[in-house]
């Protein structure tokens, strides 16, 4: 039997299970005498509401897809973007980048 560890914290997970709260089901790892929360089983219902876009569990979806489309919205706000604000979105935007760039250059 394999062991699995905990992707929250590490530590052997000996059972995973639900709970619900407010008629949502939410996602925990049992080891020891205290559960690690995962996140919703469901969806993020304020995640889809800010972004617009559907989130399930992590696993569920196309991570590039989602990655692409959460960047495409990025770009959209900041070309909607004035001034100062803008000019910080922007800098801050190329900096984020050119990290990414040095980070897939060791790949």
């Amino acid at each position: 039997m394999s062991v699995v560890e905990c992707p929250r914290c590490g530590k052997n997970v000996s059972n995973f299970g639900t709970k619900t709260i407010n008629d949502r089901r939410y996602l925990f790892a049992y080891h020891g005498n205290r559960p690690c929360y995962l996140g919703s089983y469901d969806s993020y219902v304020h995640a889809e509401r800010l972004w617009g876009i559907g989130l399930s569990n992590i696993s569920d979806g196309d991570l590039e897809d989602m990655l692409m489309e959460i960047f495409s919205r990025l770009l959209h706000k900041v070309r909607r973007a004035k001034g100062e604000r803008k000019e910080r979105m922007l800098k801050e935007l190329e900096e984020i980048l050119e990290e990414m760039h040095k980070k897939l250059q060791d790949v």
